[in-house]
């Protein structure tokens, strides 16, 4: 029944989210757009040219968006590879071909997920962007997003900026700090991250230095970059490999396989509590999952995944929490005539004049750490917040 409610009382925000928009500068987008077919052409002639030799013995034109014929020119390069995926390619990075055949594959993507999907969306009369969000978008209960998808658009700023407020009016941009990790304290009950959160710690800083035996205040940002990809990848039961993966493809971090395993056993030596709660899940036979809110999600064939097991409740109940927030938002916002315009995973986008800026921002930061506190009750909960001009000022 609370999760009834809460979906209930979601709806109308949901609603009024969607027919506010979201503003775009036409012209920037083009622009970049324009980048984006600048970096494909780019890319293209580069690889054209290391290919060139093994080219001039083909009947027809490589087709870089083809596997087959992408691994064996590769392979006349002394390339050998099983696939042209993104997290094998990676492995081979140190090569100029293989580097420059990543960055055309990654253009590429930013073209067909977004690049040509933006403009299309705007709305002939608002001149806005009006996104379909689906409340019970995913199994865990998160939101998703399409025509646009606005959940996929990277955090460049040379993108972001593009979303922009109207004239006159400002957006206000908060997100929740580490919300999924201080969701894990608190399903876990580790009682080492609860205390780092109730002190303020920054918990990236507390693995970096719990891993390399460094003191916390002389962490480095290599170190604490590092850490962040070991806390969010062991937080959904990755092994050794995955985790090299995930933080090379990530986060920038490479680390080798070793060091991967290494790192994922000191973890779990460290924060015992945690590593009690997963080995308690791997030993059960899970028909259903539960959120902190009773959110439930079945299996009918089979049992839980321990992948599952650790991510529907922790996402599940990040998304309980952010509901709770939109639910609870247009009353306290209605004296400021602020809009929801957006709401992006843990983040929400409000519009509003300049003169109630900063009054939104304080009910909105306010609202969102008593969302989060209703379903944590064991640590605080903190909420980062902007005034902004675009998007990308966050």
């Amino acid at each position: 029944m609370e999760v009834a409610e809460l979906e209930f009382d979601c709806v109308r925000t949901v609603a009024q989210m969607e027919l506010a928009g979201l503003g775009l500068d036409v012209q920037k987008w083009q622009e970049y757009c324009q980048l984006i077919e600048e970096k494909i052409t780019d890319y293209k002639g580069r690889l054209e040219q290391h290919f060139q030799e093994w080219q001039a013995q083909q009947e027809k034109p490589l087709n870089l968006n083809s596997t087959q014929q992408l691994q064996i020119a590769l392979q006349q390069l002394g390339i050998k590879v099983n696939s042209t995926r993104k997290e094998v390619l990676e492995g081979h990075s140190h090569q100029p071909v293989v580097a420059d055949l990543l960055a055309y594959k990654e253009w590429r993507s930013q073209q067909s997920k977004y690049g040509h999907k933006i403009l299309p969306a705007v709305d002939s009369t608002t001149g806005r962007i009006h996104a379909d969000y689906r409340q019970l978008g995913t199994e865990t209960g998160r939101f998703s997003c399409s025509q646009p998808p606005l959940q996929q658009i990277p955090k460049q700023p040379q993108v972001r900026q593009c979303f922009i407020a109207a004239q006159g009016q400002r957006l206000v941009i908060a997100d929740y700090s580490q919300i999924e990790l201080r969701v894990a304290a608190q399903l876990s009950q580790d009682q080492r991250m609860i205390e780092a959160y109730q002190k303020g710690e920054d918990l990236h800083c507390l693995t970096a230095s719990l891993l390399t035996k460094t003191p916390i205040e002389e962490v480095t940002d290599e170190q604490r970059q590092s850490a962040k990809a070991v806390n969010f990848g062991l937080l959904f039961a990755m092994g050794a490999k995955g985790l090299r993966n995930y933080a090379r493809n990530t986060y920038g971090v490479e680390m080798s396989l070793p060091q991967a395993q290494a790192f994922k056993a000191k973890f779990f030596a460290s924060y015992s509590g945690f590593d009690s709660y997963v080995r308690q899940l791997k030993s059960r036979k899970l028909k259903q999952l539960r959120t902190q809110s009773g959110r439930v999600r079945k299996y009918k064939k089979g049992y839980a995944s321990l992948t599952h097991a650790l991510n529907t409740p922790i996402q599940g109940t990040a998304a309980d929490i952010i509901k709770r927030a939109l639910a609870d938002l247009p009353a306290q916002l209605d004296a400021t005539q602020a809009q929801i315009v957006a709401c992006i995973h843990d983040e929400i986008i409000l519009e509003v004049t300049l003169s109630q800026a900063e009054a939104a921002r304080q009910i909105l930061e306010q609202v969102m750490i008593e969302a989060g506190q209703r379903y944590l009750p064991d640590l605080p909960v903190v909420v980062e917040s902007v005034i902004a001009d675009s998007w990308a000022g966050k």
